[in-house]
């Protein structure tokens, strides 16, 4: 029972304490691109040279040049919650016949929020 909860704390530190990473987006041989740096509290500085190392070699002999650079909504995420709620109440006396009153409510909510990247735009000069 502690190794899973031990493993648990592990898994859970991890997700929230997840490395930032630089990935090229697209790129054009010798003239520009986009990089994305993914949200991390750990190694933030390490992504950011991983993507000016991606520019740098991109644009070779030539310099970087930054257009902009700016959180980019990259798609959206939808929760969805449905609460559905049975009361089922019988009437049985002697004199009646057996009666069922069932009752259903169902209640649904969603959430929509956009997921974004930092994304570095730039051009070789």
């Amino acid at each position: 029972m502690k190794k899973i909860f031990f493993l648990t704390i592990g898994i859970l530190t991890f997700s929230i304490f997840n490395c930032a990473t630089a990935r090229v987006v697209s790129s054009k041989p010798g003239e520009g691109g986009t990089v994305a740096l993914t949200s991390g509290f750990l190694k933030a500085d390490e992504a950011k040279a991983e993507a000016n190392n991606f520019m740098a070699t991109n644009c070779g002999s030539k310099q970087v040049k930054i257009l902009q650079e700016g959180e980019v909504v990259v798609g959206t995420t939808t929760n969805v919650n449905q609460n559905t709620n049975v009361n089922a109440q019988r009437n049985n006396t002697s004199f009646t016949k057996t009666n069922t009153n069932v009752s259903i409510a169902s209640t649904q909510t969603s959430n929509t929020r956009n997921v974004t990247e930092w994304q570095i735009e730039y051009a070789c000069q």
